[in-house]
């Protein structure tokens, strides 16, 4: 008989909606990750609600990214699709139509 086990990852809270730190991910990746972070979120999107609700969006991913063990360079590719189906079934409900 094999033996299952359990790896419990710590908890960890969500970005809140109107955070401008970047995920430790980002940190972790070096200064071009943190230029690229900084460039984008800073000056590239016009509206501010839009560019929070997009900060909000990328830093839930990248925490789920964080918590699967993924760097940046390295996230695989079908990793997007996989956390796309983790949020349809988190809830038991889709997220789109």
């Amino acid at each position: 008989m094999s033996e299952t086990f359990i790896v419990l990852q710590p908890i960890r809270e969500l970005t809140t909606f109107d955070s401008v730190a970047p995920p430790v991910i980002i940190d972790q990746a070096g200064k071009n990750a943190r230029f690229a972070y900084a460039e984008f979120f800073g000056n590239e999107i016009a509206s501010d609600y839009t560019r929070k609700a997009y900060r909000y969006a990328v830093h839930r991913f990248l925490l789920w990214c964080e918590a699967e063990g993924f760097d940046l360079a390295r996230i695989p590719p079908g990793s997007v699709g996989h956390y796309i189906r983790t949020l349809t079934t988190a809830e038991a409900k889709p997220a789109a139509k």
